[in-house]
């Protein structure tokens, strides 16, 4: 028998709008496989982030680091010449362009091993945290060179949107909020009929603000990616009729915070 299992994947908190400050942010390119997933964003007033999946200590996505639009652009070049094909030099030797530096020190890797006399058909993906004890990997996965192709083409063209950026201390998230939004229960999530029918899945990824007694905003929902529009309305019905244990600044006092929240339709077997 068919079944049927709408799927909340996870909840990213953003920067805060205190006082009416707030921050629209761009809509994300996505890429991964089973193992990672990525969100890259990119305008002038964050730079390029990236967000991923990875970090198993902490539910769903979280930022891992941002970089400036020049050093990226400058490094996707190098990075897209490992990806041709070429002759082998050192069958010994695991090579990479430059490391892609983070703000915070940390510094992103895309490279290819050998295997035996020819390059794998393969790239590694690395990003490399910086710690008082030395560098150690926190993301490390594998893709076909066209996956990575994608991600290097993601990459640059957030990077080309954020090319205005000027640095600066960050947001309020780091300063002002003391706990993220916690949730507490989530409205109805219906699969679509028709999409049910015709055995579709898909994602939705929806940006909102959380006020400051844990609702929804509904002016303030807006799809960022979606595959079907009808899978975009049944998410964002759920949303409206969730609740959150507000995010808190210091000193215990609610505040209202932008999240991103993906959901993922899944169709199972029983």
């Amino acid at each position: 028998m068919r079944g049927i299992r709408p799927v909340v994947l996870a909840l990213l908190a953003f920067a805060p709008a205190l006082q009416g400050q707030s921050h629209v942010r761009p809509r994300p390119a996505y890429f991964g496989n089973d193992r990672l997933e990525i969100l890259i964003f990119g305008d002038s007033v964050t730079g390029v982030e990236i967000w991923t999946t990875f970090d198993t200590t902490a539910v769903g996505f979280h930022r891992t680091a941002r970089f400036l639009p020049g050093d990226v652009l400058t490094w996707v070049a190098a990075a897209e010449s490992l990806l041709v094909p070429k002759p082998l030099g050192d069958p010994a030797r695991w090579t990479h362009p430059s490391m892609l530096p983070a703000t915070n020190g940390d510094a992103l890797v895309l490279g290819r091993m050998p295997e035996g006399n020819h390059w794998e058909r393969r790239a590694d993906l690395l990003y490399l945290r910086h710690t008082p004890a030395g560098d150690s990997v926190l993301v490390d996965a594998r893709f076909e060179l066209w996956d990575a192709k994608d991600f290097l083409d993601s990459l640059q063209a957030k990077a080309i949107a954020a090319r205005a950026y000027v640095p600066h201390r960050d947001s309020a998230s780091d300063d002002l909020v003391e706990s993220r939004p916690e949730l507490l229960q989530f409205g109805p999530l219906v699969y679509p009929e028709l999409e049910r029918s015709e055995g579709l899945e898909g994602r939705v990824l929806i940006s909102a603000m959380v006020d400051t007694s844990g609702r929804v905003i509904p002016q303030s929902m807006e799809v960022m990616m979606a595959v079907d529009s009808a899978f975009a309305r049944a998410a964002r019905s759920s949303l409206a009729h969730s609740r959150f244990k507000p995010a808190r600044k210091h000193g215990g006092i609610p505040v209202q915070i932008s999240i991103l929240i993906p959901f993922r339709f899944t169709l199972h077997r029983r």
